[in-house]
């Protein structure tokens, strides 16, 4: 064995020259929830190409990971579960969001307050805001932000306006 977890190859993979693929991200830990969730079947959607960004890669997989498997979790059709993942740029921030169909899925029922407070704390930590919406629609979508600055955190490329 070489000492490097599975963890540590990903970073390599997603993390070129200092910069997170949020798309490949979010992309591969659908593949994960999804054959974590098997036999229910399970969709992650992108509505737009996700940013490039100087992000800590563990930190970001496990804001995701929390967000994907509450909504997919939460979905009012277990058979099929869609959890919807948007992004929008401006020069100050980075804003994400998740989208679930489902009652409840950023509640702090079945240990979900103690996960919402660590997708938070772990937000703050680097400098960003999360809340969570459930006047948007059917369901309810939470929101992260990661801020725009010139030293980290900074936007490289797929700049999505608002």
């Amino acid at each position: 064995m070489n000492g490097r977890s599975d963890r540590g190859h990903e970073q390599t993979l997603l993390e070129r020259n200092g910069r997170l693929d949020t798309s490949e991200a979010v992309n591969e830990l659908a593949g994960e929830l999804s054959d974590r969730m098997w036999p229910a079947s399970t969709e992650v959607q992108l509505t737009t190409m996700l940013p490039d960004l100087e992000y800590p890669e563990c930190d970001f997989h496990r804001i995701m990971e929390i967000l994907l498997t509450r909504a997919l979790g939460a979905s009012p059709r277990p058979d099929e579960a869609v959890a919807v993942v948007g992004c929008r740029s401006d020069t100050h921030f980075t804003m994400f969001s998740v989208h679930s169909s489902g009652v409840g899925a950023f509640a702090g029922n079945n240990g979900g307050s103690c996960l919402v407070s660590e997708v938070k704390a772990l937000v703050e930590a680097n400098g960003g805001r999360f809340w969570v919406d459930r006047a948007f629609g059917p369901g309810s979508t939470a929101f992260f932000t990661i801020p725009t600055r010139k030293n980290g955190h900074q936007i490289l490329s797929h700049d999505t306006r608002w």
